[in-house]
């Protein structure tokens, strides 16, 4: 079982994604992860892994914050 960030919740990761302009397919073209897989770490039925909050910590350290590939 992958090790979660208790505080990186779903509400968290929907407010990153619409910052970003992060569609759900798009952010998992980005971390290699299904959509329907971040589908659920966004409407809050799956946790959050490490790893992919360390996608996201990667998405921002490449792209200088806020910019994002849309949809």
């Amino acid at each position: 079982m992958a090790s979660t960030i208790p505080d990186v919740t779903a509400d968290e990761l929907r407010a990153w994604m619409s910052d970003r302009g992060f569609s759900v397919r798009a952010l998992a073209a980005e971390t290699g992860h299904a959509p329907a897989t971040v589908q659920r770490y966004r409407d809050g039925s799956q946790p959050i892994p490490r790893v992919f909050e360390l996608a996201l910590r990667g998405i921002e350290a490449e792209r200088g914050g806020n910019d994002a590939d849309r949809d």
